[in-house]
């Protein structure tokens, strides 16, 4: 069942939808002949991912002689959601892995199924990333324009003046609170040994590695499940025997600032902070390996971004155009290799030679395996009372398997509300 806010969506959608087409019957054409053109809509990004988008729209301008007009979204979910609804939305526009159940429930995304070809090559995407742009039916609603994974992050030189090298740190996530704590005992006054984030988007990988789900088939949440708490309880170790902190709680903004000015051995942190480590902190001397495993089951998450068409869109053909050149070889190149993402594509990987990079392989090896962040339309609300009540764990100031249930208890309420 849909929860409510979805179906005023779809019920809002249905109505500007039908007045659309009564005052037009392109049938995926544009109306006028020799102005081919497509609207393309994104978020306000960094520098380097405007430039990226900038420099692949103008080579497929130059390729096709479609024009693209950009429209930027500065708050991103809830605008996007508005022009949906109202009948202005672009033709083509990103959408977050983690937003995808919803706007996939809600029937507002064109299904691409009937537009990939051989000559596309979908094969070439990693299966995992297009997964998550997928439904039940297996029909798909968006491609995956690159993506971000995680990957355990180490310091060399704090490693090695506590006695410490790269190989020494377990592959087992059970083992780290031993290991933790007892490079914790050796590190200078001051620094930790490890900074992770408690958070549902750094952890299902391994909370899933457990046979067990976090939202269960009804679309509740699981997350006093004692499996789940299994996991979480090696977490909270890890906080409770004092090797591990929040950057936070360190006096720094993100891992990212924490981890360059060498306030810690160890940090759980996605691709993402390499540009940043490299521009601002050239001298720390770090390195990467793969996520720990649990129970023998290797874990990380992905995090994905993929273009959808708008099921009303008047320019059809023109937004396939767009979504096969920028989910494409030639496209996903030109905007990967400026922005600093991952491609989405195992030979674009190749092609721009991330793949030999030391420290992006151990998150190139996680395409194949990790966990995409989605888990249906109910997810926002599990991650929200997680969010809520995980901190008092961590804290001290609440037992785990009462924050969860209590946590559990509050997404449930709000969600089968949601669903009547």
């Amino acid at each position: 069942m849909r929860l409510k806010k979805l179906a005023t969506i779809v019920m809002a959608g249905i109505i500007s939808t039908s007045l659309v087409a009564c005052s037009s019957s392109s049938g995926g054409k544009n109306t006028s002949e020799g102005n081919e053109k497509v609207t393309v809509g994104i978020w306000n990004g960094n520098e380097a991912e405007q430039k990226a988008f900038d420099t692949m729209v103008k080579n497929f301008e130059e390729k096709t002689n479609i024009k693209v007009d950009k429209k930027i979204y500065t708050d991103y979910n809830t605008q996007l959601k508005t022009d949906l609804i109202g009948g202005t939305a672009p033709d083509v526009f990103y959408l977050d892995v983690n937003l995808s159940p919803e706007m996939m429930d809600s029937g507002v995304l064109e299904p691409l199924n009937q537009y990939i070809d051989e000559e596309y090559d979908v094969k070439d995407i990693y299966p995992n990333l297009v997964d998550g742009f997928k439904d039940k039916s297996e029909e798909t609603y968006a491609m995956p324009k690159d993506y971000s994974s995680l990957s355990v992050y180490y310091n060399e030189s704090l490693l090695k003046e506590a006695g410490y090298t790269k190989d020494d740190i377990p592959k087992e996530f059970e083992k780290w609170p031993e290991f933790l704590k007892e490079l914790q005992s050796k590190l200078p006054e001051g620094k930790k040994a490890a900074m992770i984030d408690p958070n549902l988007d750094r952890l299902m990988s391994l909370i899933e590695a457990n046979d067990v789900e976090i939202v269960n088939d009804k679309g509740l949440s699981n997350v006093n499940d004692p499996k789940v708490m299994e996991v979480l309880s090696i977490v909270e170790s890890l906080y409770k025997n004092g090797s591990t902190k929040q950057a936070s709680e360190l006096g720094y903004g993100w891992n990212g600032d924490a981890f360059g000015a060498e306030a810690g051995a160890i940090m759980i942190e996605g691709n993402w902070v390499v540009g940043h480590l490299r521009e601002n902190f050239s001298n720390v001397k770090y390195g990467t390996l793969e996520m720990p495993t649990y129970k023998g089951k290797n874990s990380s998450m992905l995090f994905t971004v993929g273009y959808a068409i708008n099921k009303d869109s008047k320019n059809k053909d023109n937004a396939w155009e767009f979504v096969k050149y920028a989910t494409g070889k030639e496209g996903m190149k030109t905007n990967t290799s400026i922005s600093g993402a991952l491609p989405a594509r195992e030979s674009v990987s190749k092609d721009t030679k991330v793949n030999e990079d030391s420290i992006l392989v151990p998150h190139i090896k996680s395409a194949s395996y990790g966990t995409v962040w989605q888990k249906g339309t109910t997810l926002p609300i599990v991650d929200r009372e997680f969010k809520n009540w995980m901190p008092a764990v961590i804290s001290g100031n609440e037992n785990l398997e009462n924050a969860m249930k209590k946590a559990s208890d509050t997404a449930n309420k709000d969600i089968e509300a949601q669903m009547k």
